[in-house]
């Protein structure tokens, strides 16, 4: 028989997680509702801060990415994605914008390079997930001067930043989840005047139990000085575990009156274990403007790749502009563990608690990204035997001998296959 075992836990610590997620969903409630009610008053224009995040891959996803919001960069996009990442991330993003200047790092006090960089942490799980995000834009070389024309500075600095922290929690409603957050920003501008002002971003994010029903996300973001912008997007997974993503993106802002869109896809590529491979390419429709009184629509199309390596990733995308110069995007991640040990963690954690189905779950997308876990077709073969599917154990007992019969010795699942076969009978 194959062993099984009980986890306990202390009934302090769950009076007080429920506590504090009591408490924390009381406080978070006023603030979205304050929020939705604010940004109903917002008039003036918008300013040149970005409210959307600088990572290679969600800036090819673009609007559309508030509904898959599956990474770090969730948290410039839609906060709420946050409370669902499977586990503590850290990216860092580099642009030099246009492919002005010198070269693609050239931060000199005369380069006339213009260099984005962002900065995420995100920890999901812990008592309350939450994250931090630096988003910096400036260039040097620039000439300043006064309403009368006079020289002020021939070498002057322009930089913007934008410091996020976000929160969020999620609610299970019937198996389908709906999870909601919070930004608070801390915006500065550096110039020949220092100027500082801070704005709230809040994000919905529904996710159906139903497979055909695609992912919603809703994000709000804005503030009196920096007025409203209003983005939903829809997220399909189609294909064996997701492999194949198709998204969608509206978005408007207070201050405009047309609505700009996007749409992406991405493909994920398991073949090449223990290096995983994802392709994407994005449409991000942006306005129309006057030419030769003619309105003509200004959008484009941007493409790239990611390349997973145990517990890191790296991010590239290629964004071209129709007179200015491409821009070259990279990020690189780092996670808490590899996807492999994430998903072996949380299937052990599933089946210790008896969640079977979503243990199951688990291991299957393990052997999605390592057909070759003899580890994990073992505790796949536990879960069907306490589920008295004696066939469907056997079976996957049996696999782990075609694909590592060392592991199949050493675990001496010969004479569980006997004793299987016996109580079948």
């Amino acid at each position: 028989m194959i062993k099984h075992y009980n986890l306990i836990v202390h009934p302090f610590l769950c009076s007080r997680y429920l506590i504090n997620m009591t408490v924390f969903r009381l406080l978070i409630c006023p603030v979205l509702l304050f929020h939705l009610i604010f940004l109903s008053f917002a008039e003036s224009g918008r300013g040149a801060f970005s409210t959307s995040g600088g990572g290679a891959r969600d800036r090819i996803f673009g609007e559309s990415f508030v509904a898959v919001a599956d990474d770090a960069n969730a948290m410039r996009w839609n906060p709420a994605g946050i409370t669902l990442l499977q586990q503590a991330e850290i990216t860092f993003s580099h642009a030099s914008l246009f492919s002005l200047g010198d070269g693609a790092f050239d931060y000199s006090d005369t380069s006339s390079s213009v260099n984005e960089d962002v900065v995420n942490v995100a920890v999901p799980n812990f008592t309350v997930p939450f994250g931090i995000s630096y988003h910096s834009v400036g260039t040097h070389g620039l000439i300043f001067t006064d309403e009368s024309g006079t020289i002020l500075d021939l070498n002057g600095k322009y930089t913007e930043r934008v410091l996020t922290l976000s929160t969020g929690q999620t609610l299970t409603i019937g198996g389908s989840k709906l999870t909601f957050g919070v930004n608070l920003n801390r915006y500065t501008v550096n110039s020949r005047q220092k100027r500082r002002g801070f704005g709230i971003d809040t994000g919905l994010l529904f996710l159906s139990k139903t497979r055909f029903i695609p992912q919603v996300g809703v994000t709000l973001n804005g503030l009196s000085s920096v007025p409203s912008r209003f983005i939903i997007g829809f997220a399909y997974h189609l294909l064996q575990e997701g492999q194949l993503t198709i998204a969608s993106g509206l978005a408007k802002t207070s201050a405009t009156e047309g609505w700009k869109y996007s749409i992406a896809s991405e493909y994920d590529i398991y073949r090449f274990y223990p290096i995983h491979l994802s392709l994407r390419s994005g449409y991000q429709f942006r306005g129309s403007h006057l030419e030769n009184k003619l309105n003509v629509d200004v959008g484009g199309w941007n493409s790239g790749f990611s390349l997973y390596m145990n517990r890191f990733k790296l991010d590239y995308s290629y964004e071209p502009h129709i007179s200015l110069g491409s821009t070259h995007r990279m990020t690189v991640s780092i996670l808490q563990v590899s996807p492999t040990e994430n998903h072996w963690q949380n299937g052990i954690q599933h089946y210790m608690m008896l969640e079977d189905d979503s243990a199951l779950t688990s291991f299957k997308r393990l052997i999605g990204l390592n057909p070759s876990s003899a580890r994990a077709y073992h505790q796949i073969a536990r879960i069907y035997e306490r589920k008295g599917e004696l066939e469907n154990a056997i079976q996957s007992l049996e696999y782990v001998q075609q694909i590592d019969a060392n592991y199949f010795e050493k675990e001496k699942l010969q004479q569980l296959i006997g004793d299987l076969q016996g109580q079948r009978r």
